[in-house]
């Protein structure tokens, strides 16, 4: 018994399926398609630093995290370990910038630059 079977895949990603790509679209498409674009960046760049404030206020940077810690925060703010990692060092370095000296590199909690 022999059966033959043929799929057909198409892409949809919201109302845009895929397409050839090779084809012209007008200036007004690609403003809109630019414009979304920027919004879109826009908004994940607002949530990443609205999730920085919130991960500094719930954790101290002076000492590290203790274990678990970071996977705590991961849960309770509903992203993955590896960003709450990534927001962890980012505020490390602005912790360092902002409170060791560039020159021997000794804390100095009293000069905030």
């Amino acid at each position: 018994m022999a059966v033959s079977l043929t799929i057909s895949v198409k892409q949809t990603v919201g109302y845009m399926c895929a397409t050839n790509w090779s084809n012209r679209i007008s200036n007004s498409e690609a403003y809109r398609r630019a414009s979304g674009r920027r919004h879109y960046n826009a908004v994940r760049q607002l949530q990443a630093a609205m999730r920085m404030i919130r991960v500094a206020e719930l954790s101290s940077f002076v000492g590290p995290v203790h274990r678990g810690g970071q996977a705590a925060l991961a849960r309770e703010l509903g992203v993955s370990r590896a960003t709450i990692s990534r927001d962890v060092e980012a505020l490390r370095v602005i912790w360092r910038k902002r409170h060791l000296c560039s020159y021997c590199g000794t804390i100095n909690l009293n000069e905030r630059r």
